[in-house]
């Protein structure tokens, strides 16, 4: 399975929560025998009047009992939560189909290039000040680096949504497969994540 000690050095602190105005941000590098992660992760903490929890990233897992998708192939997840009115939490997994370990090695790349666009709009979104981002990811060695991996791995989502390997699983439980625009657009056109949706969107016009 692919190594991710490398990426490591883009972020100023891997692996350890930091917190920046009520938020707490952590950028998760795991790596094991035969599976790995590479998540980001924000959540304001539950005393808040708006709790906000998401995950986003890419990885290969151990399989537990009963599970949405088959998590022993490599995916990319997103898991989304917001505790207000009309909000759709919810899971999603993008599913890869057998790719090779230099491929995953690629798409680790372009999930840390997207994480630092995530990062991007989450700080300017929540007004957190112009020196938060330098904070949790080096972003001009990031842009210079590894943004050039994104459409490769942009493509790959676009093909899991195409050959059906794209499925939500909601708040109560239901597993959706998503196969029609709309849907897509119902599930990823969240503002925590839009600059992630705005590119896939873009790539699966091509």
């Amino acid at each position: 399975m692919i190594d991710l000690s490398g990426l490591e050095e883009f972020v100023p602190q891997p692996n350890r929560p930091v917190r920046i105005e009520g938020y707490t941000f952590e950028i998760v590098f795991q790596s094991g025998t035969d599976t790995f992660a590479l998540n980001l992760r924000i959540k304001r903490t539950a005393a808040e009047e708006h709790v906000i929890k998401f995950r986003f990233g890419i990885g290969k897992d151990l399989p537990p009992p009963g599970p949405t998708h088959n998590q022993t192939k490599p995916h990319f997840e997103i898991d989304l939560y917001r505790r207000t009115e009309n909000a759709i939490n919810a899971r999603i997994y993008f599913t890869f189909v057998d790719p090779k370990n230099v491929l995953l090695e690629a798409y680790a790349k372009a999930t840390l290039a997207l994480i630092k666009d995530i990062l991007a709009h989450f700080i300017e979104r929540h007004r957190l000040g112009k020196s938060a981002l330098d904070k949790l990811v080096y972003s001009g060695p990031v842009e210079e680096e590894l943004s050039r991996f994104k459409p490769k791995l942009l493509g790959a989502l676009a093909e899991c949504y195409r050959k059906h390997t794209l499925v939500v699983r909601t708040e109560d439980g239901k597993r959706i497969e998503v196969t029609k625009e709309k849907d897509l657009e119902k599930y990823l056109n969240q503002e925590d994540i839009r600059p992630f949706y705005l590119e896939l969107r873009e790539t699966l016009k091509k």
